[in-house]
């Protein structure tokens, strides 16, 4: 996290949204990267100082208390105080008197994040790319262009992923790396989460008109960590107690890989509106059809606040279904370990399933996640997952992995500072050379897919799966 600089603070309140500025000529032919709102870490700034650093013209624009603490990035920085209504007009405007080719952003679902995919499906002229933690995991980043989740561009068709892969291969026969390599304290991580939300919070009298896009509010949902804190020996003893009687092989486990209630993989790549609905369904098919010898634990996120008590809702639906004693619910615990043996693992789309893959234990995705591929993912009905589970075929994971790693993952850290470096160099590079990342891989008939494409007019259309990329890009 950056030190403070001091705002411009006779216009912190304005009763309109300032004029985009004038136009200026501009140094070079090449390009101009504008950075919305980025990650709670001083990563944004390190990427903002890697596309200076490489001669690219950078704008960034704050949006509220929270983007004006944690940049530091150089370039032309703008406050943005007006309301979300104006917002797009406003960033339309901006783009084009300052000529920007591409557009960066952290969450893509955000309400000002989404305005600048829509602009960028109008133009013919800009690209939008999103940065988010990675798929793969640990300590990977995604960039795509335009979304990811249930609307990534990504391609889901196993023939084109070896293809891919195939390519990859020829320029790096190493696998993707997937042991950690760039750990950081989780103490650093909560100070600037808790930094950045309160910034935001409390951030009214410079941004007064900011639209934050938390489901809950964030003073409310630090509260709901007392609590946990207070109970964490007795949660972390019965996990363990789990842990041991799951790779005891006592009875047969199946894991739920449960995420963060408020995340966008659950309100914007999901049809629940809430993971009780998920749970209901999971645990209604695992008392029909589920062997008798069998265990079902739910594995509550590690980041989870308290705020529902994961372990009563999925009681009272256990007792419903008269599965009571066959269901648990556990904090903690070594969930990799616990993979291993498992029967198998049901997640909404958490990137657990990724890590499941890995491993060879079988998935079964109810929501919309990036992996659910044809020979990776169990395809068929919830219900068969319980007696015949469809194993993950190793030589097409490592051929996604591949692909995924070459294309749309980057190997680096939010948070830790060697690795903040590589991934903005890698980032950077990518960005500069669109003309092989800007690509759009998915069918417009494939569900989500149409969200995160431009109109056929524009020369980034997708295009059946090519060899190699060759997406025009914006002069």
């Amino acid at each position: 996290m950056n030190l403070p600089q001091p705002l411009r603070s006779r216009d912190a309140i304005m009763p309109e949204p300032p004029a985009p500025p004038k136009a200026r000529p501009r140094r070079n032919r090449g390009q101009t990267v504008l950075m919305l709102q980025g990650p709670a870490s001083g990563f944004w700034s390190v990427l903002g100082q890697g596309f200076t650093a490489a001669g690219v013209r950078l704008l960034h624009v704050n949006v509220s208390l929270g983007d004006w603490l944690f940049w530091h990035g150089g370039g032309t920085t703008l406050n943005y105080r007006g309301s979300l209504a104006r917002w797009e007009g406003w960033l339309d405007e901006l783009v084009t008197r300052e000529a920007v080719t591409d557009i960066l952003y952290f969450a893509d679902r955000q309400p000002y994040h989404l305005a600048a995919q829509r602009l960028a499906r109008r133009r013919r002229d800009l690209r939008v790319w999103v940065v988010e933690n990675g798929y793969l995991r640990p300590d990977w980043l995604t960039l795509e262009p335009f979304a990811m989740g249930r609307n990534s561009g990504f391609s889901r068709d196993p023939e084109t992923l070896r293809r891919l892969a195939a390519e990859a291969s020829s320029a790096n026969p190493a696998p993707p790396e997937l042991a950690p390599a760039f750990g950081h304290p989780f103490a650093l991580e909560a100070a600037c989460e808790v930094s950045f939300n309160l910034a935001h919070v409390f951030g009214r009298f410079a941004f007064p008109r900011y639209v934050s896009d938390k489901a809950v509010w964030p003073v409310v949902e630090y509260m709901g960590w007392l609590p946990r804190l207070w109970r964490a020996r007795t949660t972390r003893h019965h996990a363990r107690r789990v842990e041991r009687d799951c790779l005891a092989r006592r009875h047969q486990v199946t894991l739920v890989a449960l995420q963060l209630e408020t995340d966008y993989q659950i309100r914007a790549s999901s049809d629940y509106s809430s993971q009780s609905e998920m749970l209901g369904e999971v645990i209604a098919s695992f008392a029909r059809h589920a062997p008798s010898d069998m265990r079902l634990v739910l594995k509550v996120h590690p980041f989870d606040p308290g705020l529902t008590d994961w372990g009563k809702v999925g009681a009272r639906i256990a007792r419903a279904h008269g599965v009571a004693r066959r269901v648990e619910t556990i904090r903690g615990g070594n969930f990799a370990a616990m993979m291993r043996v498992a029967h198998g693992v049901v997640t909404t789309n958490s990137t657990s399933g990724v890590t499941a893959l890995s491993l060879g234990c079988p998935v079964r995705v109810m929501g919309d996640a990036v992996y659910d591929i044809p020979g990776l993912t169990h395809r068929r009905p919830l219900d068969s997952f319980w007696t015949q589970p469809q194993r993950p075929d190793p030589e097409l994971f490592d051929a996604w992995a591949r692909a995924a790693a070459d294309w749309i993952q980057i190997r680096g850290s939010l948070f830790h500072p060697e690795g903040q470096r590589a991934a903005a160099a890698e980032i950077v590079r990518r960005v500069c050379r669109p003309g092989r990342y800007w690509r759009l891989w998915r069918d417009p008939a494939i569900p989500g897919g149409h969200e995160a494409r431009p109109p056929a007019a524009s020369p980034h259309r997708a295009e059946p799966a090519p060899a190699r990329p060759g997406a025009t890009a914006p002069t």
